[in-house]
């Protein structure tokens, strides 16, 4: 038994299976780089460094993108097709079989039964015959020595489609694993994302590492969060607008479980939400303003003062922020230069703070959110294999290949029948036939 004959039996297939599900296990137990933010593959490096280390070079947190893992898909890919080209081949020869009317082939189907005749069959008889059968649902064939007819061919097909739509998942999770990107980031209400590499926060990407490209930006109009009573979440939704060109498309409301879908791009709800204060730097010659976002951490219903530390982008300042959710339209600050405070109070929405040739100008407090977006181009693939199967399982459970023969001479009229499964539920049907076909012979 050469290599491939040994790579299409069925102790092969059973071991991938095995191996594949062993996978999806272990991918379930160990954290995977692609569900992690920065900040937890940090911790999970820091307290478990051996471990960390050991799965980071065995490739087990992120399994669907592991070299070994594609080989496993790649090798029950090819078992697979060469056990389908078998397959195709057996299916057409079925469904192509017009099965002539031969005694010693119809003596060796599952049902058979004969009838003694006195002569020849007339033609009346000969056609009455035909419709019995045609009646049972079955397409009739005739020839000059018999009939043979046939219903449900396209069961033949069931096993084939099913073997198929397997080698089409597998084709997508191949895709998928090679050419993924994920990624996430966070976004302020006003302000625009347009898909550059700074603006993220992580990202992920299959084994080929193709960079996405977007040539549209989104703008989060508004974001919304309602809690039940007793404090816990009850919806978080993002109001985002895709801008392409420098006009606005459309709006769509982005929840946990209903994502913005734009360009093969797949936009999720991915976190909650914080304040975050609206700064920009002014410069006083020319008026120019470059603007921000300064994130204030996620904590909940915000029951008291937060705080948060922040560098002055192109300058020599640090900045220290509080904020009570109580004043909204206040924050206090603080401007450091060289850990020395040079300006210290309330800034009001609005408000700046004069530094020499700039200006540190407060527009207001907005909301964040953090949002998860997903290009996979195995999506498509692995749906169409998935729509293949149900159909298959339906093919397979519903339609059942059946055939009729029947043999005639001067002597006897011989029948015969089989059925792909279901044989004994067919053979009520079988006796059925020959009853009706007994009792015209009696008339």
């Amino acid at each position: 038994m050469n290599v491939v004959d040994k790579l299409k039996t069925k102790k092969f297939a059973v071991a991938f299976i095995i191996l594949i599900a062993a996978s999806l296990i272990i991918a379930t137990v160990i954290p995977q780089k692609s569900s992690m933010s920065g900040a937890e593959l940090f911790r999970l490096r820091v307290n478990y460094p051996g471990f960390s280390s050991f799965i980071s070079f065995t490739g087990l947190d992120h399994i669907y993108t592991a070299w070994w893992f594609l080989g496993i898909i790649f090798l029950f890919s090819l078992n697979i097709i060469l056990n389908l080209s078998d397959r195709i081949k057996i299916t057409l020869r079925q469904f192509r079989d017009e099965g002539l009317p031969v005694p010693e082939r119809i003596e060796g189907l599952s049902f058979h039964h004969a009838f003694s005749l006195p002569g020849k069959l007339n033609e009346n008889t000969k056609r009455d015959l035909r419709d019995i059968v045609s009646g049972a649902g079955y397409r009739v064939k005739a020839y000059p020595e018999g009939i043979f007819a046939s219903k449900g061919r396209f069961g033949y097909w069931g096993i084939t489609a099913f073997h198929g739509s397997i080698l089409i998942i597998l084709t997508g999770v191949l895709v998928s694993s090679l050419s993924i990107f994920r990624g996430n980031f966070e976004i302020s209400e006003g302000q625009i994302f347009s898909g550059k590499k700074e603006e993220f926060i992580g990202r992920v990407y299959g084994i080929i590492k193709l960079e996405p490209e977007f040539d549209f930006s989104l703008l989060l109009r508004k974001y919304n969060a309602e809690y039940w009573d007793k404090g816990y979440p009850k919806l978080y939704r993002s109001t985002i607008d895709v801008i392409e060109n420098g006009k606005t498309l459309f709006s769509k409301d982005v929840e946990m479980n209903e994502p913005l879908r734009y360009k093969g791009y797949s936009f999720y709800q991915s976190k909650y939400h914080g304040y975050s204060a609206a700064l920009a730097i002014r410069d006083k010659e020319i008026g120019y303003e470059m603007k921000g976002y300064v994130n204030f951490p996620y904590q909940g219903h915000y029951p008291g003062i937060i705080a948060h530390d922040f560098e002055v982008p192109q300058t020599q300042y640090r900045g220290q922020l509080r904020f009570d959710a109580a004043y909204p339209d206040v924050v206090v600050m603080k401007v450091l230069e060289n850990n020395t405070p040079v300006w210290e109070g309330i800034l009001p929405k609005e408000g700046a703070v004069d530094l020499g040739k700039i200006q540190l100008v407060f527009h207001g407090m907005v909301q964040w959110t953090g949002l998860f977006v997903a290009r996979d181009w195995g999506v498509p693939v692995v749906y169409a294999g998935f729509a293949l199967l149900i159909l298959s399982v339906f093919v397979i459970v519903f339609i059942v290949p059946k055939t009729f023969s029947a043999f005639y001479d001067e002597k006897r009229l011989l029948v015969g029948a089989k059925a792909l499964r279901d044989k004994e539920i067919f053979k009520e049907e079988f006796e059925g036939i020959a009853g009706k076909i007994e009792r015209i012979l009696n008339e």
